[in-house]
């Protein structure tokens, strides 16, 4: 069962207006719905500024975390 939040509908606590998201990124959200049938809130939550967002989905890319992967992956088998 679901703990219900004190506050309904918002991902962070500050009033932070989303950014206008590029297509790229819409194409992104896209995917995580398609995939996932949801946008990640961590995701949402970097929404309103579109470098910061950029930075937080690049961090796979990072070498340690592909090794971090490749044996999570060796081991989940």
């Amino acid at each position: 069962m679901r703990r219900k939040s004190a506050i309904k509908d918002k991902i962070i606590a500050l009033d932070l207006v989303p950014a206008e998201l590029s297509e790229a990124t819409k194409a992104y959200f896209a995917k995580c719905e398609e995939k996932l049938g949801l946008v990640p809130n961590v995701l949402l939550a970097y929404a309103f500024d579109e470098t910061k967002l950029r930075a937080f989905t690049d961090i796979p890319r990072d070498g340690a975390v592909r090794a971090w992967r490749l044996r999570a992956n060796r081991t989940s088998h």
